[in-house]
């Protein structure tokens, strides 16, 4: 997806976020770039599985409106990513290391 579609429409904290698969979970932070504020990436966390995982702006597909975003993998590849994309309980950051964020 383009970075330009998403900035017309800024996803919602809490926002929807389906996989091709079904429901991941809830946006509840926005990750944008330091220079010119383009949206990098998503926080999305599930509260039944207690999983946070950093999205990258390269995973969305669409979104529709501000409160449903389509990621373009399923929830068994969000899975199977790298253990970095979840939560690092040591250092208290979640996400990629090419977007790590720190909780703390």
């Amino acid at each position: 997806m383009e970075n330009q579609d998403l900035q017309e429409q800024p996803i919602a904290i809490g926002a929807m976020v389906q996989a091709t698969d079904g429901f991941i979970g809830n946006v509840i932070e926005i990750m944008t770039d330091g220079e010119n504020h383009e949206l990098s990436g998503i926080v999305v966390e599930n509260d039944q599985q207690n999983k946070k995982f950093t999205i990258p702006v390269n995973m969305i597909e669409k979104q529709v409106g501000t409160h449903v975003v389509h990621l373009n993998i399923s929830n068994y590849e969000l899975q199977q990513q790298d253990v970095d994309m979840e939560v690092d309980t040591e250092t208290g950051n979640i996400g990629h290391p090419d977007f790590p964020i720190s909780m703390k």
